[in-house]
């Protein structure tokens, strides 16, 4: 999931479980992108508000996923 050497990975082993803060992370915006990358369609909502649309621009462009949810 981390590149080698990156800071959350120092000191990991399977007993051990770490928090890892997302910053600017929606919730529902990135259950939304999952069922997109999972192409769980019938769980993908035709519409969205203005929020909720926002929310998953900023989350696409953060995580570089923009391809993943072009028409």
């Amino acid at each position: 999931m981390f590149p080698h050497g990156f800071p959350a990975e120092r000191n990991l082993s399977s007993s051990f479980s770490r928090l890892i803060l997302l910053p600017n992370y929606d919730p529902p915006a990135g259950t939304l992108l999952c069922k997109i990358l999972h192409f769980r369609t019938p769980e993908i909502p035709t519409e969205l508000d203005v929020a909720s649309l926002t929310n998953l621009a900023v989350l696409c462009d953060n995580y570089d996923r923009t391809g993943a949810v072009k028409p």
